[in-house]
């Protein structure tokens, strides 16, 4: 008996856990069926694709409601079909077949996969589905299989290199890191400029991970679960993110995760993904030249070697294998070349997925498990994650809908590998730690602990295993639930009307605990106990009415909503006093002295509220226009006497022409598609909970002495360290955007341009003053950033045959950013990021990010670099610009060959310009640990002859480039503006030692930061895989709908790479999107695995 079903089941329903490639269709009755004719009468038939049977295809027919899916093995029956009725079938991802009905008793029917139909819905704003060629704007939807095929602990990784107008930076601190997510330009003062998240409607915040050279733990993303993601959408400018209000000024990346079907009948599907992660490379160390400061070791009075020396810098002789001593205790002389890579182990990733869904005529779900367990490169860094998730609907009646989702998390991340700085490897071995430390004797027998067992190894004389003791015995971890909600009730008043009721909450909660066994060398020196918990709740309530009509080939749909979102914070910190009393044993009645408590359940408070309406209309499917208006009311812009400029109203507009559709006579055949578009929309945002409640006074502080006159004065100091602003304003963000889309040759050749301008005013900026004033900034309304540049998408199909399809994509990305203004008599507004006396600034007329340094060259007019009369160099002792962060533009490139069932798929993701200060490389040339140290150690690397002061000559000489200050005289002949070399040549000076030159050049007391600024660009291949789709004929024997095998590799290597010494191109210390400091955060890792997909 067939089935009735309405046009939106029909949506539900269709569409398959996997759609296989390289399908080819036609529709052909069975010959050997073929023996019954009849008026009317029943049809039986099988869909299939090259691959075997279609499971959960649609047979209807046509103009009726009445219809059937098809079965496990591809099977349908229908009843009471009438000769000459016409059978429609359809299936995602498939084009839609036609079979006449003349009186045949069975059916076999082919479809042929449409490529080209899988583009043609996306799902943008609000998870509303629209057709993309009816859209304004520039957006990009990835499926969640394509993000799934290289499964990562953080999603989000799966971007890079796929979306024009987006970078990623990953994060550093193991599987569990957060990452660095600008889209279109930094167009905010602030530190976050990154985009926020939208789970199924439930806004996440992508946090900046505010960890300077510390540990990261990451933020939210690394609790999503690939596998439950049908679709992740990339909205990218204004126009079309304005109806998320003033949380979306940076951008949206919207995620959908997966639903059941109604009428497929019960399913599971099992997912396995395992991943081996393994070190390829490290810096480009020296192994030649061992601890020391001259080629040759001091003499004995007798003649012989003095082989005695302290641990510190690289500069000492030759090694030659024999033995010698460090601060008294004896070790061969010889390079460790390994003692780097040694404090990393293999990586392991294991992840698990099964999801079990289904539904019947009116209702469907899907319900979701993943555990997931990894292992990071350094010793003890863990991250492991249950997931649980249910997604359900139900039609309650024939006019009202329901549908809801939960999901929930548990991770524990820990002993992240440090960001950079002190504690991270890299950044350790390139500036402390000499090439013949012995790693493997300090780690094996556990030689890094006391011999008492109370601490760190007093012993090692380079002082690392007061390092490797943290690693492994002190224990940092991070518990986090996560909960996620929404309830939707979709209510069809009138054939015309509905009315949708949204509803969802958010809650995280985080256990960040410190178990420390010790810090010092003895007596448990150090030892602490620390419990910071934090919580976050949030929740949205949307009412939305949506009305639909058509005049002819005229047709609009409008809505209006109306909106409240909250969120607040709370958080509980205890730490221990003075160490503990018994060691070991973790728990606050343990501290020696009484615990401290800070605690606040009800704080960061904020509530916006919004009303917003939308319209989206179109004539005869070619033109198309979308206006879109918001206004939301934020608690953050309110003063406490109820005034302040908390409403604020933004509007968008976007229209498309499909001139290829309009204009079809007089447009050459080859031709396929073309589109015009614009958009212009304005977004405002508002500022941190707090900023505007106090006025702020001034009250009694203190008494000081006069010592002149012996009176004692009262002094009075401001209620807190910033003078807020009386009349602070919403932050507006302009935006303008142009495209051209064009398609060629059946859709086998195609591009995508977008030309973008953004400024974004009235920036909420807490601006210095002096101190004098009793406060150290105030906050105030003020500049124009600007970001304008050009995407372009080139997509290409070379090949496209039964069993053979090729596709090639290309995106490049220029965009190029300018302060416009600041702040009258402001020309420069410092940003958060860098240091090693470096700062990033916003500058009047340069960009975002220029760097600038006090200890820069000094040069004369000709730009030559000044020198003292001692061969060092002069500071420049004012701020130089000496880079700037902004790179010159960036690209990605995919390709996927499909043969059959298997399918070959390739990421590259490059950029080109900008610079990073190298805190490694700084450092690593004043140790000597570097290869691009050696120039100038002997004649091998260019030395000249040096005399010392007993008369052995070495050759480690150095002539400094550069010409001497005005006024410089040696030996009583004036050298100014006279290079070294010239007064080398004359007999007035020797050469520098190396030593001696780099620690001039490089030095942390007087060195030149400039030399720590490099051009940062790189060419990666970012991932490879291979999956095979099982054919349907063999594993529909076993009972399987679908299964499918696959081999990927990540991050396989840096086909170009712009920093010495093979210096980690984007290990930045922090998140924070003016950061441009890399100080030994990153090492070079590659992920190679399996997975295993089996569908039931």
């Amino acid at each position: 008996m067939s089935k009735k079903l309405t046009f939106p089941s029909l949506i539900l329903l269709a569409g398959a856990l996997v759609s296989p490639l390289g399908a080819y269709a036609d529709v052909v009755p069975d010959k050997q069926s073929v023996n019954i004719s009849q008026q009317s009468g029943q049809v039986t038939g099988v869909v299939e694709d090259s691959m075997g049977p279609v499971i959960g295809a649609s047979v209807i027919i046509k103009g009726t409601t009445s219809g059937i899916m098809t079965d496990l093995d591809g099977k349908f029956t229908l009843n009471d079909v009438k000769k000459g009725q016409t059978l429609q079938v359809s299936f995602v991802g498939y084009k839609t077949k036609e079979v006449v009905y003349n009186g045949q008793a069975t059916l076999k029917i082919y479809l042929e996969e449409d490529s080209q139909a899988l583009e043609e819905v996306v799902v943008t704003a609000l998870g509303m589905s629209r057709d993309k060629k009816s859209l304004g704007y520039a957006m990009t939807e990835l499926k969640g299989d394509e993000i799934a095929k290289v499964n990562s602990p953080n999603p989000i990784n799966g971007l890079q290199g796929k979306v024009a107008g987006v970078q990623i930076n990953m994060g550093n601190s193991g599987p569990q890191s957060s990452q660095r997510i600008i889209i279109r330009g930094n167009t905010s003062l602030g530190g976050n400029n990154q985009p926020i998240f939208v789970i199924d409607g439930i806004i996440i915040d992508n946090e900046v991970t505010k960890t300077g050279a510390g540990q990261d733990w990451g933020n939210d993303l690394k609790n999503l679960n690939a596998d439950d993601f049908e679709s992740m959408s990339v909205l990218k400018g204004a126009a079309a993110t304005a109806l998320y209000g003033s949380r979306a000024s940076n951008g949206v990346i919207l995620i959908t995760t997966k639903k059941g079907r109604k009428g497929e009948g019960i399913g599971v599907s099992v997912s396995h993904t395992q991943q081996w992660e393994n070190i390829y490379a490290t810096p480009d160390l020296q192994n030649e030249f061992g601890s020391g400061s001259s080629p040759a070791w001091a003499l004995n009075s007798d003649g012989s070697e003095n082989r005695y020396t302290s641990a510190g810098r690289s500069f000492g002789p030759r090694f030659d294998g024999k033995p010698f001593y460090v601060d008294g205790q004896e070790m061969i002389y010889s390079a460790k070349d390994n003692n780097l890579k040694n404090l990393y182990q293999t990586g392991h990733y294991m992840n698990t997925n099964v999801a079990l869904q289904g539904g019947s005529e009116k209702s469907a779900f899907r319900f979701s498990y993943s555990n997931l367990q990894s292992e990071g490169l350094t010793f003890n860094n863990e991250f492991k994650r249950n997931s649980f998730s249910l997604n359900a609907s139900h039609d309650i009646s024939s006019r009202l809908k329901a549908e809801g989702g939960f999901s929930y998390i548990e991770s524990t991340a820990q002993n992240p590998t440090r960001q950079g700085g002190s504690g991270s490897p890299i950044y350790d071995f390139m500036y402390s730690i000499a090439r013949e430390y012995d790693t493997d004797y300090w780690l094996n027998n556990k030689n890094y602990i006391s011999p008492a067992g109370d601490g760190y190894n007093s012993l090692d004389p380079y002082g690392y295993s007061k390092t490797i003791y943290d690693y492994l015995e002190n224990i940092y971890t991070q518990d986090e639930m996560s909960v996620r909600a929404f309830l939707n009730l979709d209510l069809k008043i009138l054939d015309w009307l509905s009315l949708k009721v949204k509803g969802d909450i958010y809650k995280l909660y985080t256990t960040n605990e410190s178990k420390v066994m010790a810090t010092g060398a003895s007596k448990y020196d150090g030892a602490a106990y620390k419990i910071h918990e934090n919580k976050k709740d949030q929740y949205k309530i949307t009412g939305m009415l949506t009305a639909n009509h058509s005049f002819d080939d005229f047709n609009i749909s409008g809505s209006v909503a109306v909106e409240q979102w909250d969120t607040k914070r709370g958080y509980h910190k205890t730490n221990s006093e003075n160490g503990l009393r018994v060691p070991g044993l973790f728990d606050m009645t343990n501290s020696v002295n009484k615990a401290t408590t800070e605690v606040r359940y009800n704080t960061d408070r904020k509530r916006i509220n919004s009303i917003y309406a939308f319209a989206n209309m179109d004539y005869k499917g070619v033109y198309f226009l979308d206006i879109t208006g918001r206004n939301d009311w934020s608690s953050a812009l309110i003063y406490e006497n109820g005034t302040g400029h908390t409403s604020y109203f933004y509007p968008s507009v976007g229209a498309s022409w499909l001139f290829a559709e309009g204009l079809r006579d007089a447009i050459p055949e080859f031709i396929s598609f073309g589109k015009l578009r614009a958009s212009y929309a304005i977004v405002g945002n508002d500022c941190a909970p707090y900023l505007t409640t106090g006025t702020g006074y001034y009250a009694f502080d203190n008494t000081f002495d006069n010592q002149l006159n012996g009176g004692t004065y009262p002094y009075y100091k401001f209620d807190k360290d910033e003078l807020p602003n009386l009349n602070l304003k919403p932050e507006k963000q302009h935006s303008i955007e142009i495209g051209l889309d064009m398609r060629f040759f059946k859709n086998r050749l195609g591009f995508d341009f977008a030309w973008y301008k953004t400024n974004t005013k009235n920036q909420i900026l807490a601006l210095p003053i002096a101190s004098e004033s009793g406060v150290s900034k105030r906050w105030i309304n003020a500049g124009d950033i600007q970001n304008k540049g050009i995407e372009l998408l080139i997509t290409g199909t070379p090949i496209e045959t039964k069993d053979w399809r090729w596709d090639l994509s290309f995106n490049l990305t220029r965009n190029r950013n300018k302060i416009v203004s600041l702040f009258e008599g402001v020309e420069k507004y410092q940003l958060v990021g860098g240091g090693t006396d470096t700062q990033a600034w916003a500058t009047v007329g340069g960009a975002y990010g220029d760097i600038y340094t006090s200890y820069a060259y000094t040069r004369n007019e000709n730009g030559e670099k000044l020198l003292n009369a001692d061969g060092s160099y002069p500071r420049s002792n004012k701020s130089e610009k000496i880079g700037s962060l902004q790179p010159k533009f960036l690209w990605g490139a995919t390709t996927s060959v499909s043969w059959k069932g298997i399918t070959l798929n390739a990421v590259i993701d490059a950029r080109f310009g900008g610079d990073v200060f190298s805190a490694s490389y700084y450092y690593g040339m004043n140790s000597g640990n570097v290869k691009s140290s050696l120039t100038g150690r002997d004649t091998q690397y260019g030395g000249l002859p040096r005399t010392l002061s007993d008369g052995r000559v070495v050759n480690d000489g150095v002539i400094p480039e550069g010409v001497f200050m005005p006024g410089t005289e040696i030996k009583g002949v004036d050298v100014s503006g006279r290079s070294y070399q010239y007064a080398y040549d004359q007999g007035l000076v020797d050469p520098l030692s190396a030593y001696k030159y780099y620690d001039n050049v490089y030095s942390w007391s007087s060195g030149i930061r400039e030399e720590g600024i490099h051009k940062c660009s790189w060419v990666a291949l970012r991932e490879v895989s291979v999956h095979w789709q099982l054919p349907k004929k063999w594993v529909n024997k076993a009972y399987i709908q679908n299964a499918s095998i696959g081999l990927m590799a990540r991050n396989l290597g840096f086909l170009y790479n712009s920093l010495p010494d093979n210096i980690h191109p984007e290990g930045l210390n922090t998140s924070y999107s003016s950061e441009y400091m890399e100080s030994g955060g990153a090492v070079f890792s590659r992920n190679i695995g399996f997975s295993v997909n089996v569908s039931f």
